[in-house]
């Protein structure tokens, strides 16, 4: 039992340890434009899509096929990854790319 729990513990002190210090950045959709369009994050940071429009839909598609779609946001809607390596990273939305609704995410190490 002593066992069990220190596991628990350890893996809990090691999630918490990654959770730590990271932040969260919140972009809007709305009016055919992301707000902010560009965010510059951390490693381990989270980026979340909300949308913000009342009578539309999005979806975040990348430029990197190795991040998954959001697949549609209908109103009040929202979409969220942890970038876990550096890079830039653009995206828009897969249906009013041609009008311009494109973004950036640039990811940097942390600090040491």
């Amino acid at each position: 039992m002593k066992q069990t729990l220190g596991c628990l513990f350890a893996v809990f002190a090691l999630f918490a340890c990654q959770s730590a210090g990271a932040d969260t950045v919140k972009v809007g959709m709305k009016n055919g434009m992301f707000a902010p369009a560009a965010v510059t994050i951390n490693v381990g940071d989270r980026v979340v899509w909300f949308n913000d429009d009342e009578d539309t839909h999005h979806r975040v598609d990348f430029d990197d096929p190795s991040f998954k779609s959001s697949g549609d946001l209908r109103p009040d809607k929202e979409y969220a990854i942890v970038f876990d390596k550096p890079g830039e990273f653009t995206y828009y939305c897969h249906y009013h790319k041609d009008y311009g609704m494109k973004g950036q995410v640039v990811v940097v190490d942390k600090a040491k």
